[in-house]
């Protein structure tokens, strides 16, 4: 049983809602017999006051009859309007409307009008109704980010709102991104957001929290870049720039096959050929600088190609005798590649797991072949080393003391310092294995070449790298 309504009880609320010339005496009287439901509906379709009520078409009222729901949504650009529901006046409403009409004599602000309630023209504004002092309709457009659009279609407005303040950040980054500018963050917390030009121009945007909506909103914002186009932005940095910046010490080297694949689109040929590895495989500058001039003889656009990539990155001449490795080529991670070939096109946790299977086989074989070898070097370095010792047969040795020797080849000479393990052909500093120079003099002491193999390529140095294993897991149905 519905309970019957006072005309009185929301008078103070709506009085100021009511048109010129109507009271709520007549609109109460008009919505007597109508239920709660009815009775806010045609109140608010009077009042001009649209509610976002929606109404299924199955259960309206016989004499109301259908009762028409506009609701549409549409995009465009970097806006989206929001929701407009708008109930339109039905026969009933007309006939109410008439009543009314005839008892204020036409006073009522629905006669006469043209206009229509539908949604707006432009796609990308949403639209709400609300009443000036002449008590007619008045339209408030509110724009909306949609997050959709391309990047270089975003426009900041004044009133453009954004659903959280990581979306508004994230999109004025991009925004700095796909124009080329640099621009800084003056305010940047919950309550707030403030983003200028760094170079002093007055582009500045400012959006601020709107507590009763839960969104974040345009302010203020200056849409005037007068400086220039930076075309390296800062917050678009890559890995070689961060470890310049950053890491200071570390070396970085490039790959000499990637780079000879590259540079003989240009310059092919079987003499540029050999002069490019002539020039990498020099461990000596003042040899490099020579082949680099005898590239420069033959082709000068290759001589400067070549030294626009950077020689420090992938000559032995320039290499860092710390590491102990004269490799020039990424052989290591192109056989990793080829290694795990199978289960990159497995997915993710697949991978991951034939991978750690993998690598736990493996360090378990390497461990066991180099726990059975009795020799004190690693094998591959055995070989290298007794290949160096073929090649001594046109060094002649002239001791000066204090570990200290000149070796005569042909017609070049070497000095070698066996105290420090070093020759002036720097191969020997770069690989951490005797040449040719120094098992020369070796061999003059009568000493063992084994005993200046550099450390790392020892047996006991190879058994503590593997001497960690990866441990098993039970699976995942265990």
């Amino acid at each position: 049983m519905e309970t019957p309504r006072n005309s009185n009880d929301d008078s103070s609320e709506d009085e100021e809602y009511c048109p010129i010339g109507e009271s709520n005496d007549v609109l109460s009287s008009e919505f007597e017999s109508l239920s709660d439901e009815e009775y806010v509906i045609c109140r608010a379709i009077k009042k001009g006051k649209r509610k976002n009520v929606e109404i299924d078409d199955s259960e309206s009222n016989e004499n109301l009859g259908n009762i028409p729901v506009i609701v549409e949504e549409r995009s465009n650009n970097n806006m989206t309007e929001e929701v407009l529901i708008a109930v339109q006046p039905t026969t009933l409403g007309m006939h109410l409307h008439d009543t009314i009409d005839q008892t204020n004599e036409g006073t009522s602000e629905y006669e006469n009008t043209s206009d229509e309630v539908s949604t707006p023209a432009s796609s990308e504004e949403g639209v709400l109704y609300t009443e000036d002092t002449d008590s007619r309709r008045k339209k408030v457009r509110q724009r909306v980010y949609n997050p959709n659009c391309e990047l270089q279609d975003v426009v900041f407005e004044v009133g453009m709102k954004f659903e959280s303040n990581t979306q508004f950040k994230q999109v004025v980054q991009n925004y700095s991104i796909v124009n080329d500018y640099n621009i800084k963050w003056s305010k940047s917390c919950p309550q707030r957001m403030e983003a200028k030009c760094t170079m002093g121009c007055p582009w500045r945007i400012y959006a601020s929290w709107l507590k009763n909506e839960m969104t974040i909103m345009v302010k203020a914002y200056a849409n005037e870049h007068n400086c220039s186009r930076n075309m390296r932005n800062r917050q678009a940095t890559g890995l070689e720039y961060a470890i310049k910046q950053r890491v200071l010490v570390a070396e970085h080297q490039n790959c000499a096959r990637h780079i000879y694949a590259n540079w003989k689109k240009k310059h092919n040929g079987h003499v540029l050929k050999s002069c490019f590895w002539r020039i990498v495989r020099c461990t000596v500058e003042s040899e490099s600088k020579r082949a680099l001039n005898e590239l420069a003889a033959i082709s000068r656009r290759a001589y400067e190609d070549f030294n626009a990539i950077g020689v420090q990155k992938f000559c032995q001449a320039f290499i860092s005798t710390q590491c102990k490795c004269e490799v020039v080529m990424n052989n290591i991670c192109e056989t990793f590649n080829g290694y795990i070939l199978r289960a990159r096109s497995k997915p993710l946790i697949d991978m991951l797991e034939d991978i750690r299977c993998m690598l736990m086989a493996r360090m378990h074989a390497k461990k066991e072949i180099m726990s059975k070898s009795n020799d004190d070097i690693c094998p591959s370095i055995r070989k290298k080393l007794e290949k160096n010792k073929t090649e001594t047969n046109f060094c002649h040795v002239t001791p000066a003391g204090n570990m200290k020797f000149e070796v005569q080849e042909l017609d070049r000479s070497y000095a070698v310092n066996l105290y420090n393990r070093t020759c002036s052909c720097r191969y020997w500093d770069i690989c951490g294995i005797p040449y040719k120079h120094a098992i020369s003099c070796i061999s003059w002491l009568k000493e063992d070449p084994d005993q200046y193999v550099d450390n790392y390529y020892k047996r006991e140095t190879y058994l503590k790298t593997y001497e960690f294993l990866i441990e098993p897991l039970t699976g995942k149905d265990t």
